[in-house]
């Protein structure tokens, strides 16, 4: 049995009521679904069933396609985690009252 390749691209998953840009990786680009591994297409980035923030995300990450193209993937994927984290991170202290560093 030969093992199917999963790309990236627009799935729907049970739990929710939007599309979902998927990474390979299963993680959703808004970070709303962690994991999903069912089918996902390519195109239709416009669909208004699609998530909102999904398509921002996509829209920005396609603009500075390019420049990602001369890294290896793996360094993108580890810098857009650090990316995410540190927006999280300034979120949570903005809430709390303090300053983000």
């Amino acid at each position: 049995m030969s093992e199917q390749k999963i790309e990236e691209g627009w799935g729907a998953p049970a739990c929710s009521r939007k599309w979902h840009y998927f990474r390979a990786d299963g993680m959703s680009l808004c970070r709303k679904i962690g994991f999903y591994m069912g089918p996902r297409e390519q195109g239709k980035d416009d669909h208004p069933d699609n998530c909102a923030a999904c398509k921002k995300i996509l829209a920005s990450l396609r603009a500075s396609a390019p420049l990602r193209e001369t890294r290896g993937k793996e360094d993108v994927h580890r810098r857009d985690m650090e990316a995410t984290e540190k927006k999280d991170h300034a979120k949570a202290q903005r809430r709390e009252g303090g300053t983000a560093a």
